[in-house]
């Protein structure tokens, strides 16, 4: 060729449109396969973050678990967003608990999909009644709402929702069976392990009340010989009456702590904190890490009770 030119060997130059071609051939197989695994997995819609943990520890990756109640949210005020309205369309199953938004939106979701599975975790348990008449809603006068539905703040309660996940499961993806018994079990018996860790934690507590402003705890107190004492009544912050009353119950009980949730006002708490000399501690039971969370709980109340 003229001056100035190099002489380009044909077998040099690199194919770059088929390569791209095979480059994209690659990546919408990947892609294909990721999906296909996906919408094979069961979807799972539960209320809470605990109920999602407890899915998937037995379920693993074949499954996938949505929750209502993001972290920071509140049972008692919470409404389903249309996002998650749309995708409980596809699910497969919701498992209900009983906290409070349940009772109204539950007979909609029902009625809305009709062919949802829809199973109630607390079947089959005797429930507690839950402390200060406790009222979330007055618009579904046909269920009782003095039961507490907090059942997972007691670990061998949660063996019993442990073995409705592993039917649930069964019934929806028989070929992963071995794989959903194997984790069952391996999760019970952390629950047991965790049993033990808990009441060696609070072996050496001789004061056994303590006192909370929303009565979640109530199946822990009962499981490990505590009395909760609450500070809301009839689900609302209590009057300058029953105040002075618990500030009274609170000293004959040498109690200077009282526990908290982020998802409720604190603001009858500081004041008995305030007037007891003692402090507002915040604990979660909506917290994701159940054993840890569990064990946490009873580290605080064992550090707060008089020896």
């Amino acid at each position: 060729m003229g001056a100035g030119y190099d002489t380009i060997d044909p077998c040099s130059i690199t194919p770059l449109p088929l390569m791209y071609l095979y480059l994209r051939i690659l990546a919408l197989l990947i892609l294909t396969c990721t999906q296909v695994g996906a919408s094979s997995r069961v979807k799972v819609f539960v209320s809470t973050l605990p109920q999602q943990y407890f899915f998937e520890q037995i379920g693993a990756d074949k499954i996938k678990v949505s929750v209502m109640v993001g972290p920071g949210q509140s049972p008692t005020t919470f409404d389903p967003t249309p996002r998650q309205m749309a995708e409980l369309a596809s699910a497969d199953l919701y498992q209900s608990i009983g906290v409070p938004f349940e009772r109204i939106w539950m007979p909609d979701i029902a009625r809305r999909i009709p062919g949802l599975k829809i199973v109630d975790a607390r079947k089959g348990m005797t429930l507690r009644n839950i402390e200060g008449k406790h009222d979330h809603d007055n618009h579904q006068p046909q269920i009782d709402r003095t039961k507490d539905p907090h059942i997972w703040t007691d670990p061998l309660l949660v063996k019993n929702i442990a073995d409705q996940i592993l039917q649930n499961l069964i019934e929806l993806a028989p070929e992963h069976s071995v794989f959903f018994t194997q984790n069952h079990h391996s999760f019970v018996q952390r629950m047991d392990i965790l049993d033990k860790k808990i009441r060696l934690i609070l072996s050496g507590v001789k004061n056994r009340s303590f006192m909370v402003f929303h009565p979640s705890w109530g199946y822990f107190a009962d499981r490990y010989d505590l009395h909760q004492i609450p500070v809301e009544q009839e689900g609302k912050s209590p009057g300058a009456k029953i105040l002075a009353n618990l500030i009274q119950a609170a000293r004959n009980a040498g109690i200077k702590t009282i526990l908290v949730q982020k998802q409720f006002s604190q603001h009858s708490a500081k004041i008995l904190a305030n007037s007891l000399d003692g402090n507002v501690v915040a604990v979660d039971p909506l917290a994701y890490n159940y054993p840890e969370n569990m064990e946490h709980i009873a580290k605080v109340i064992a550090d707060t009770a008089i020896k």
